[in-house]
């Protein structure tokens, strides 16, 4: 297996209310992410959206979805193009199964990016 540099990896700030100028000058400015704590709290869809409520909604739409074995996306570690940007597709519903239950490592391995 091909060697894989090591990255320089910086924990992502975690911040609750911000004022317009406060997220400008502390994230946007300086090109940092950060991580938006309560954002949606007060939106509806934090209510009633559910996998559940998903599933009947739109369960049966087909979609896909990025697939990983290390919970990378592209997936860098394999050695061709194929398994690095490796897809699959299926239902909503099973997709939402698939992220939402079983071993956390096995959950990780799906990305949906709508892309």
């Amino acid at each position: 297996m091909p060697h894989v540099p090591t990255l320089d990896v910086h924990p992502v700030e975690r911040v609750g209310e911000l004022t317009p100028i406060d997220f400008s000058s502390r994230f946007e400015l300086a090109d940092r992410p950060c991580v938006l704590v309560g954002g949606a709290r007060g939106w509806r869809a934090t209510q009633t959206w559910s996998a559940a409520y998903l599933k009947e909604k739109v369960g049966n739409v087909e979609v896909k979805y990025k697939v990983s074995t290390s919970h990378a996306h592209p997936d860098f570690r394999q050695l061709t193009l194929d398994k690095m940007f490796s897809l699959g597709k299926g239902s909503f519903g099973t997709f939402l199964d698939e992220i939402t239950k079983g071993p956390a490592d096995e959950r990780a391995r799906r990305l949906f990016t709508g892309d």
